[in-house]
């Protein structure tokens, strides 16, 4: 829920609840106050005023992890994924935008679409616009601190942090962030083996505001600009 720190005006706060279906009741722990700075990027904190939760959420080993975009697009702000104990604390942040040079965006929309697990401790979703330019190719492998107009792959870390493993970016990524097309507009959608291939049995399909459906290997994103085409 959003609301304010106090009364009715001013400065903004997130929290996360925790409800006993019979009663309505609260939990014991929460609610718990969405707040902190990314482990990905210690400089980045979260910023409850210019954040919007759009996206379902992910329960995943008694984590329920929360995506975030802007409100209103309101600068700065960032791309979070935040992980909430089921015992009520918050157990980690990570932020689409890290480190020096790379500018505001990234957020995560997906239409609502929720974040998606194709395995243990691994979650996959979609960012939109970023304005934060890569300099030439990147491998999947070796994400970019700054991950806009991306299907990033995150993998939680033994200490519980979350770090991306992989990801892909359309080759007229630049393009997109002029347009206002945002890739992440629509949710990333991860597809049962019985439609894979010997070569790539595991996909997903992702589609943004500029209609063209994209489909992906989940065990090689692709990177970007790494291929002919």
């Amino acid at each position: 829920s959003k609301t304010y720190a106090n009364g009715s005006a001013g400065v903004a706060s997130y929290y996360a609840h925790a409800l006993d279906l019979s009663t309505g009741a609260e939990r014991a722990g929460f609610p718990v106050l969405i707040a902190g700075t990314a482990a990905n990027d210690p400089t980045r904190a979260f910023d409850a005023e210019r954040q919007m939760q759009r996206p379902g959420l992910l329960l995943m080993n008694d984590v329920v992890y929360a995506a975030f975009g802007a409100h209103c697009d309101a600068w700065p702000y960032y791309g979070w994924v935040i992980g909430i104990s089921t015992t009520g604390r918050v157990q980690t942040l990570f932020a689409t935008e890290s480190g020096s040079g790379n500018g505001s965006g990234a957020g995560i929309w997906q239409a609502g679409g929720a974040l998606v697990s194709d395995g243990d401790g691994q979650i996959l979703f979609a960012t939109g616009n970023d304005w934060s330019p890569h300099a030439g190719p990147v491998p999947g492998r070796t994400p970019p601190g700054a991950l806009g107009e991306s299907v990033v792959r995150l993998s939680v870390q033994p200490d519980g942090t979350l770090a991306a493993a992989d990801f892909f970016s359309p080759a007229i990524r630049d393009q997109l962030n002029v347009e206002d097309a945002d890739f992440g507009s629509g949710a990333p959608v991860a597809l049962p083996a019985s439609l894979g291939t010997a070569k790539h049995p595991n996909l997903l399909a992702q589609i943004g505001k500029e209609g063209i459906l994209y489909l992906l290997d989940r065990d090689d994103l692709g990177g970007y600009q790494q291929g002919e085409g």
